[in-house]
């Protein structure tokens, strides 16, 4: 091949390689501009409210066209309502300029559809009264200002109005204001209809819908609405359920006690051990009771051998005062015997043994008690029974207790209680006891205990000790009396003071 033509060729595909790579460049120019319109689209429709929708399509707008402040006003009743700014979040509407743009928005758009307007220009005012606007001017201090109404999309009737302001005109504002809008005006609409729709079918529009009504008419809504609320809520039956907390307890458990003061020689168990009845858990050792045994097994020593010499010299020699001697150390060795039988008995005891079959329950009892001493009565351990199910031992305020005892009959409520360990999972019981007396809790309060039964295949997978919060049925009452118990309890308590 000649190099005339191999250049050729060579020339042929740099021009197709530059010319995709166009297409290419074309083609990412034209994706970005169409990310930028969705994220522009996206920031117009964003808000939850009138005035968060307002302020971001007014923010949207000024960032997009680069004008110095956007503003966004709704028109309701014949009015307009300046509802948020680019420049600022939070507007004051009782402020002289706010005022005075309100006013000059009303005046401009009740003879025009829109209005620009440029400091200096020598421009005409179309207006049958220019002083809302030189008012305005004078006020804000703005240099170039457009006006225009935002119409609904299916009635075209006004339903807002835009404000779009410079504070510099210079060479580079020689693009007229109203032509800056001319990209945004039908997302504008569009975005705006939307938002203002939102807050039509809200709370907000009643709310500002009530505000408008005068004050003798919203005396007597407020009153017809608080009597018929009343009303309602003394004759509308509302469920009375007392709260209550409390643990979910073995049916049958055994706490373990100290017999007598001594030192924890060995623990022969651990927590979740099965055991048996009768079975050693725990074996105390007493110093006093094994300085007793020792001196109880030297004193009957020493009897039992001045009995055998007396029985040796007795053979010997038979007097009557021997025969007296001998009666007495037998005596004696009867006496220290019992003694020494009744100090084993008592150390026997010290063996605390599993008073019924089921599992031991009690946290790292080892460490806890091992070489430890202990007091009469202290607490050592439980034991565990789950073949006789599981219980609710709740704690019932004193003062609501009252409510929980019916007249005649003080069992039988139905109660609902939920593990804090499991909140989502609801179980239901019967009350079956309700202690006659009051005590403290562990915080001071006064309680009282009420026993509520749980079936035996929901509780397969329950844990000793694990809390509860439950509620007791306690009847129906009027809703007024549910809903306002506390302040009427309150009340009651005064009365007495």
């Amino acid at each position: 091949m000649n190099d005339p033509q191999r250049i050729a060729e060579l020339s042929w595909k740099d021009a197709e390689v530059l010319h995709l790579r166009n297409q290419i460049d074309m083609l990412r120019h034209q994706l970005d501009e169409q990310a930028n319109r969705d994220r522009v689209l996206n920031r117009l429709h964003d808000g939850t409210n009138l005035r968060d929708s307002f302020t971001h399509i007014a923010s949207t707008v000024a960032s997009q066209t680069n004008v110095d402040r956007v503003i966004l006003l709704n028109h309701h009743g014949g009015r307009f309502t300046l509802i948020a700014s680019s420049t600022a979040p939070n507007v004051d509407r009782r402020s002289r300029q706010v005022r005075l743009l309100q006013r000059l928005t009303r005046a401009v758009l009740s003879q025009h559809h829109e209005l620009t307007f440029v400091l200096g220009s020598g421009s005409e005012i179309s207006l049958v009264d220019s002083r809302p606007l030189d008012e305005y001017l004078q006020e804000s201090g703005c240099r170039e200002i457009h006006i225009q109404s935002i119409t609904d999309v299916n009635t075209g009737k006004t339903i807002a109005a835009i404000v779009v302001e410079r504070f510099r005109v210079d060479d580079n504002s020689s693009v007229a204001i109203d032509h800056v809008l001319d990209a945004y005006r039908d997302a504008i609409r569009v975005a705006t209809g939307q938002a203002i729709a939102r807050h039509e079918h809200a709370w907000g529009a009643l709310a500002s819908r009530f505000a408008e009504v005068s004050k003798r008419r919203k005396l007597i809504v407020v009153t017809s609405v608080v009597a018929a609320a009343l009303l309602v809520a003394f004759l509308i039956p509302v469920q009375l359920k007392i709260p209550a907390t409390g643990r979910v307890v073995a049916a049958n458990m055994r706490h373990l006690y100290a017999s007598t003061d001594g030192l924890v020689d060995k623990v022969l168990v651990q927590n979740g051990d099965l055991v048996a009845a009768g079975d050693p858990l725990v074996l105390l050792r007493s110093p006093k009771l094994d300085l007793a045994a020792q001196s109880l097994l030297g004193e009957l020593a020493t009897s039992q051998t001045n009995l055998d010499s007396l029985l040796a010299s007795r053979t010997r020699d038979r007097d009557v005062n021997l025969s007296a001697q001998e009666r007495v150390l037998r005596s004696q060795i009867e006496g220290l015997s019992a003694q020494l039988e009744l100090v084993n008995r008592q150390q026997a005891e010290l063996i605390v043994r599993s008073p019924i079959d089921g599992k031991i329950d009690g946290w790292n009892i080892e460490q806890s008690l091992e070489s430890r001493p202990v007091t009469h009565g202290q607490f050592l351990l439980d034991v565990v029974s789950t073949e006789n199910g599981w219980i609710v031992d709740l704690e019932v305020a004193d003062r609501e207790i009252g409510y929980v005892l019916r007249p005649g009959d003080d069992t039988g409520q139905a109660c609902e209680f939920r593990l804090r360990s499991d909140p989502t999972r609801v179980l239901v019981g019967q009350v079956i006891r309700i202690a006659e007396v009051a005590h403290l809790n562990a915080t001071g309060d006064s309680v009282v205990r009420v026993t509520v039964p749980i079936e035996f295949d929901a509780a397969k997978d329950f844990r000793n000790g694990a809390s509860v919060v439950a509620q007791i049925d306690c009847g129906s009452s009027s809703a007024a009396f549910v809903y306002f118990r506390g302040i009427i309890e309150w009340w009651r308590e005064r009365s007495w003071q």
